[in-house]
């Protein structure tokens, strides 16, 4: 889609707001949202090879690939449909087909939940790996108790598999998100970037904490 609307790019129009009245507050919480899982990277430092090393260098080259893969089909969009009342869910793909046929608007709608299907396995593994932690930080003598379990099933759900997290919070990760996918997506993006907020708010404080009462450390 990309490759192919380059031909149709016009610049002029990308910054075209008559008639149009700006929801900064959804604006800002889209642009946070593009860019949140960033946040999530830590999470994961554990399995990759030589984290100091490699991270750095992984979020050089990520972010500005996010970056060109985020704007180039907004801006080609835009450059093809100036008329904002028809941006809704469904409409880039209806661009496709438009400007390459019936084909390029099933490979848009393939990528895009191949694009989904990854988003939402990134998402849970750092949620299942980040309450999983969370949980065995604070009940470590709770978990073991289950983990010593006489019923097997008990013990299946709190013991780490090939994964390194419990099948119990990957259960649990899944029913959340059932009940969540029935919730407006617009409201789900602004609810995320509220708990992300107070979550950097405190990361913030917990290291400010830590200074103050571990003076000593590195």
């Amino acid at each position: 889609y990309m490759l192919w609307g380059m031909a149709y790019l016009e610049p002029h129009t990308w910054t075209i707001t008559e008639g149009v009245e700006t929801n900064w507050s959804l604006l800002i919480s889209w642009l946070l949202w593009l860019y949140s899982g960033f946040f999530s990277l830590g999470s994961l430092a554990g399995e990759v090879d030589r984290p100091k090393y490699t991270f750095p260098r992984v979020i050089m080259v990520l972010v500005p690939v996010v970056i060109v893969f985020n704007i180039t089909p907004l801006a080609v969009s835009t450059s093809l449909d100036t008329n904002w009342d028809n941006y809704a869910a469904g409409h880039f793909t209806k661009l496709a087909v438009d400007i390459a046929g019936a084909w390029l608007g099933y490979c848009f709608i393939i990528a895009s939940n191949i694009c989904l299907i990854g988003l939402y396995n990134a998402q849970t593994m750092t949620v299942e790996r980040s309450s999983s932690f969370f949980v065995e930080s604070v009940f470590s003598q709770g978990m073991g108790r289950l983990r010593k379990s006489k019923t097997n099933f008990v013990r299946y759900l709190f013991s780490k598999g090939r994964a390194g997290v419990p099948p119990f919070f990957i259960l649990l990760t899944a029913c959340i998100t059932s009940c969540l996918i029935w919730l407006p997506y617009a409201f789900l993006v602004e609810f995320t970037m509220l708990l992300t907020s107070l979550v950097c708010m405190l990361f913030l404080a917990s290291f400010v904490l830590l200074r103050y009462q571990r003076p000593d450390m590195p």
